[in-house]
């Protein structure tokens, strides 16, 4: 661009020398480089080669006309020639950014990645016996949560596992017990790349079950510790002394309380934070997964939203529903394996669980502990995706005098717990 410039430059004033003064025969010529001397005579008749050096710049004497001439060319070329190469510098910079701008763009969106990843740290992988449990065939993966119906869960898992005994009461225990019970689990059984895909694929069911804390709460003091002695003697007690610190009137403190709901709520769930049956739902659940949870039932509606949950998941072997193969018949409360029958899944609750919480909260709650539990579970309250229907005991000064009413008559019958 330069030489281009510069040619034109030699040609304006070549020309208009010869206007102004045709009778000097000297001339000043400014060749561009790599121009030769023909080319020049041809642009400037008049000019001689002899006067010009092949590819050379010369210099000839120039008259006060020529001079004159020679600064109003340059005045006029040279803001032009400036403005030019600034142009071309100017350009050569945006094109090195836009170059640069454009290559991070494609890096970012080479590793931009719309789904969360799963970690080792994250709640969803922890190995532990909150893990979720997996069905591949229907594609499920089912949060269970202590004292909402969980171990019922677990018998229709394994009911859809074709397991023979699934319906076997004669060891309680053996549906929770993992590596016994014939079921898969979410931290145990799966890669972190095979989580990561089915928490993200849509083709997956990722399903949890909720309840408000307040019934929850008192359901599981109901039957871990009011229904339970001797496994709460030998199990809270000694955990909570081990935690506490102390001797054995400490113990025997622990002993005697066995039924004081206020003692539960403040020792006890505090003492055991990760206990299944008294942690928040939210805890189950790291915060970056809550948005992939498309499945949440409620305790209040267990058996409608239990039935809608399992007629949503069809067999990837034969297309047959959940619901159909494993929820519709069979579900009688002593689940016996020998017996057929009409009742459904979740239609009544087994017996031995049967608690009653939602009856007796006004017998166990005062304002102070319904204010505890709001305070403490207060991440299941303002969990964007959980929506309790709304439990408020003591909304005002009479529901204060009722509650301490119904308290009354159970110490005066001698029920008090």
């Amino acid at each position: 661009m330069c030489r281009l410039l510069f040619s034109q430059f030699t040609i304006v004033f070549s020309t208009i020398s010869m206007v102004t003064d045709k009778h000097n025969n000297d001339f000043f010529v400014t060749p561009v480089l790599n121009t030769n001397s023909a080319e020049i005579h041809a642009l400037v008749p008049g000019v001689s080669q002899s006067n010009v050096h092949s590819n050379k710049c010369s210099l000839r004497l120039l008259s006060d006309k020529q001079k004159k001439i020679f600064l109003i060319v340059v005045f006029l070329l040279l803001p032009l020639v400036l403005v030019a190469l600034v142009s071309l510098h100017v350009s050569n910079n945006h094109s090195r950014v836009y170059a640069d701008v454009a290559s991070q763009d494609n890096d970012n969106v080479n590793n931009l990645n719309p789904y969360p990843e799963v970690n080792k740290s994250d709640i969803i992988y922890e190995k532990d016996y909150h893990s979720a449990i997996v069905n591949d065939e229907y594609k499920l993966i089912y949060f269970h949560i202590g004292k909402i119906a969980s171990s019922e869960f677990k018998h229709m898992l394994r009911r859809l596992n074709r397991d023979p005994s699934w319906c076997d009461l004669s060891d309680s225990h053996l549906a929770h017990r993992r590596g016994m019970n014939g079921l898969k689990y979410l931290a145990y059984d799966y890669s972190i790349k095979e989580v990561e895909e089915m928490m993200t694929n849509d083709e997956w069911t990722k399903a949890i079950f909720a309840r408000d804390p307040k019934p929850r709460l008192l359901s599981g003091f109901l039957d871990k510790a009011v229904q339970h002695k001797h496994n709460f003697e030998t199990s809270y007690c000694h955990s909570w002394l081990k935690w506490k610190g102390g001797d054995d009137v400490q113990l025997q403190y622990c002993y005697d309380h066995r039924k004081d709901f206020s003692f539960f709520l403040h020792e006890i769930t505090r003492m055991n934070t990760q206990d299944l049956h008294f942690r928040s739902v939210d805890s189950f659940v790291d915060k970056k997964w809550w948005p992939y949870i498309n499945f949440i039932g409620y305790m209040d509606s267990l058996s409608a939203d239990s039935k809608r949950l399992f007629k949503s998941i069809t067999s990837d072997v034969d297309g047959i529903s959940a619901w159909e193969r494993a929820g519709s018949t069979g579900w009688s409360p002593e689940l016996s394996c020998n017996k057929t029958d009409d009742e459904e899944f979740l239609q009544e609750k087994p017996r031995n669980h049967k608690t009653g919480a939602r009856e007796h909260m006004m017998q166990y709650y005062t304002p102070k502990l319904e204010k505890f539990v709001e305070k403490n579970w207060v991440a299941d309250y303002e969990n964007e995706f959980l929506h309790f229907p709304e439990i408020k005991l003591y909304k005002n000064k009479t529901d204060e005098k009722n509650g301490e009413s119904i308290r009354r008559e159970l110490v005066d019958d001698g029920r008090n717990w």
